[in-house]
């Protein structure tokens, strides 16, 4: 049996982790505008392409990857998407040995200090450099030259192609993340609600969707509105 057949049947139930309905008509690009369309210009045009994504937490980098698995996808490309912060407690063996036409490596930082994942994530930027075909994203927490690898020729490699800063919403676009959010769900936040929630909480956008979920489940058991009065009560805010 080759790798690839290995790491089949393991790879399926961390896809089914993947929130599938991240795709780009629900993200707020902000700022970021100008990066997504040069990122699906590169999966249209078929590019061989590197391309390492690197932005703080919570600035919406898993969300662009499966965004851009599925873009890949409804175009009728092959495209694999891998989180490390799931995969490196798993095996390697979950990195195909043939690659597909886009794959996507999230959280890359996971790997540092791992000598066998460091390995993987080599040998996987040496197959797509090989094979001069595809495009290969990678994406971090922070810079390529900021991550803590033992194997010292590993950063060189993610720092050799194109070098792309993903940047956190501002309170416009938090606000609009949020509304659509809800609507999604199949309720309405008013403007000065969501406003409310961004400048009385923060703009990690993690925390505000984990701040949506308790305000959507208790106004299902309560069958209120979202209003200001209601969100200061249920967070506790005075």
């Amino acid at each position: 049996m080759s790798k690839d057949e290995a790491s089949g049947p393991q790879q399926q139930p961390l896809l089914l982790k993947i929130a599938d309905s991240y795709t780009l008509s629900n993200f707020v690009p902000g700022s970021n505008a100008g990066l997504i369309s040069l990122l699906t210009g590169i999966i249209e045009r078929g590019s061989c392409e590197f391309v390492y994504l690197f932005g703080p937490h919570s600035s919406g980098k898993t969300h662009v990857l499966c965004a851009l698995r599925d873009f890949a996808q409804r175009q009728g490309r092959e495209a694999v998407y891998l989180n490390l912060q799931l995969a490196r407690q798993l095996s390697t063996r979950l990195i195909p040995e043939r690659l597909p036409y886009l794959y996507l490596l999230d959280n890359v930082q996971e790997a540092a200090g791992l000598p066998d994942w460091e390995q993987a994530v080599f040998s996987l930027y040496n197959r797509w450099n090989d094979a001069g075909r595809g495009t290969l994203l990678v994406s971090a927490d922070r810079s390529f030259d900021r991550l803590s690898f033992t194997r010292h020729d590993l950063a060189p490699r993610l720092g050799s192609g194109l070098i792309c800063a993903l940047e956190h919403l501002d309170e416009s676009g938090c606000i609009q993340a949020l509304q659509l959010r809800a609507a999604e769900r199949g309720f309405q936040i008013s403007t000065p609600t969501a406003q409310f929630m961004v400048t009385h909480g923060s703009r990690d956008m993690t925390h505000l969707m984990a701040v949506l979920d308790t305000l959507d489940e208790a106004q299902l058991k309560e069958q209120r509105e979202i209003t200001i009065p209601f969100v200061k009560r249920v967070l506790g805010l005075s």
